[in-house]
This record gives structure tokens, C-alpha cells and sequence, in this order.
């Protein structure tokens, strides 16, 4: 990919910088959001029907049991 846009770079008026950030790895934040989003959203609703929704689904929903209200507002 690097040497992609240094090519497309190179034929355009614009100058192409690398940067790094100094952010943690935002996968963590991701994770709880995500996962206890689905619990929020889905889990009273579905939790006695776990059994007959997509298996990758209910288990994101299985799994949101592992996260409280500090968890999702500190992420």
C-alpha cells in the first residue's frame, strides 16, 4: 500500500507524510463498545432465543454479560 501511494503521490502537487500517532491501540475500546452495544440493544430482548439467531450474533450477546455500565462509559 505504501508504495502505491508514493507512486500515485509522486505524479500529484501534494506531498505525502507518514505519522504516527500517539493513540493506544483503539481495538480494546472497540471490543467493549461493540460487544456491550449488542447486550444494550439485543440482550433482554433476545436472551431466551439465543438458541435460534445467527451463532457469531448470539455470542457477542452471550458475551456482553461480561461488561457493566463503567466499562462501556470508560471505553
Amino acid at each position: 500500500v505504501e508504495a502505491a501511494v508514493a507512486t500515485i503521490a509522486r505524479s500529484l502537487p501534494v506531498t505525502v507524510s507518514t505519522l504516527t500517532l500517539d493513540w493506544q491501540d483503539p481495538l480494546a475500546t472497540f471490543e467493549t463498545l461493540w460487544v456491550a452495544g449488542r447486550g444494550i440493544a439485543y440482550g433482554k430482548a433476545l436472551e431466551q432465543q439465543l438458541d435460534q439467531l445467527d451463532p457469531g450474533f448470539a455470542e457477542l450477546i452471550r458475551r456482553s454479560a461480561n461488561y457493566g455500565l463503567g466499562d462501556y462509559l470508560q471505553a
